[in-house]
């Protein structure tokens, strides 16, 4: 009962090895370190030591020096590399060599970066609008979108986050083929803002909040997706959600639809919608005069069908789809909850749900 765990464990996209963070010691010799894990070997590498990183010079005077974490890496599809982050920049770890390369170099944060499916190319958030860097040359292409203060372009205010969102929840999606990309647009022009004092300054400083109480506007939700050929950047389609609508989840199919939820604010009727053509068809809508609960995301299989997770029933259960909407028949369903969605797949699911008691949490 001593020490501390691993933390962030995630497979490589390679399915055969793992990364995890781990912590050692205290106080001024503490360690942090990105370790990969082979599991049919279980053989482990230390592949970075965040202390023993280098500092690289921040991008504009007067700013600290920018030192990479190794915390949350985030894999490329090869495994060949990991973006790793200062809070500013980001960086590129090479998983064989360990050699760090800068990838951006910004005064802003550069949030929510992911790859591109073929590795070319990562997307991230910069000032609340959307950037492409070309991984070989490190080439920077914003996108021709309007993010400021009042328009967030890929990025999950306050409502979203602390109301709508969960751990799995992103307002940026790359396409299958990763020619494309989908994202949620928040226009904040009407949401008032709500000051925060930070008392434990000397001279306590305040931020403003964008802040709707009940009975204000909410954020104004926008679909956007931006098509990417070779030619950075193409054809952008718009969507606008009815006021007071929140757009909660968003994603693709693997056969390159886009897909999003729909919720009004008293949160009573969900939708789910895929676009076809550039306009959003309704394929599935639940109601429930009190509340609807949200929980995770539909999971697509590849001949377009999809894993739906719905309490309609009273309990929380599982149901299979067909690509219309169509619901063919209750796929999980018992006395008890299903509690999280784990994956789908053509030969089943994995899911986890309190049975055979509510007492407890287990696999299946």
């Amino acid at each position: 009962l001593d020490g501390t765990l691993p933390a962030a464990p995630q497979w490589l996209p390679d399915g055969k090895r793992l990364s995890f963070v781990e912590r050692d010691g205290k106080g001024e010799t503490a360690t942090t370190s990105l370790v990969l894990f082979d599991a049919a070997a279980g053989a482990r590498t230390v592949l970075a030591v965040e202390q023993r990183l280098p500092a690289f010079p921040a991008a504009k005077p007067g700013l600290p020096d920018e030192r990479v974490r190794v915390a949350d890496p985030v894999w490329a599809p090869d495994a060949s590399a990991a973006l790793l982050s200062s809070g500013r920049s980001l960086f590129l770890l090479d998983a064989k060599s360990g050699a760090l390369r800068r990838l951006t170099n910004s005064p802003s944060a550069d949030e929510d970066p992911q790859f591109s499916p073929d590795g070319r190319r990562v997307a991230f958030v910069r000032d609340h609008d959307l950037y492409v860097a070309d991984v070989a040359t490190g080439a920077e292409t914003r996108l021709p979108f309007d993010g400021g203060p009042e328009r967030y372009n890929g990025v999950l205010d306050w409502v979203y986050r602390e109301e709508l969102a969960d751990a799995d929840t992103r307002a940026v999606v790359c396409s299958p083929d990763g020619r494309a990309i989908a994202l949620l647009s928040l226009d904040e022009k009407g949401v008032p803002r709500y000051p925060i004092v930070d008392w434990t300054a000397v001279q306590p400083p305040t931020e403003n909040q964008l802040y709707p109480k009940p009975g204000d506007p909410s954020p104004q939700a926008s679909l956007r997706v931006v098509r990417l050929p070779d030619g950075l950047p193409a054809a952008e389609t718009r969507l606008a959600l009815p006021p007071d609508a929140y757009l909660p989840r968003l994603g693709w199919t693997p056969d390159g639809r886009v897909w999003f939820e729909s919720l009004d604010r008293l949160q009573t009727r969900l939708a789910l919608n895929v676009l076809v053509e550039g306009r959003p068809r309704e394929i599935l809508v639940e109601e429930d005069k009190a509340w609807i609960n949200l929980e995770g995301e539909p999971l697509f299989l590849p001949d377009g069908r999809f894993v739906w997770s719905s309490e309609k029933g009273g309990r929380r259960a599982l149901y299979l789809h067909a690509a219309d909407g169509r619901e063919l028949r209750p796929l999980v369903a018992g006395p008890f909850e299903v509690t999280s969605l784990l994956s789908a797949g053509p030969d089943g699911v994995v899911y986890v749900a309190n049975a055979p008691t509510v007492r407890e949490r287990q696999l299946f």
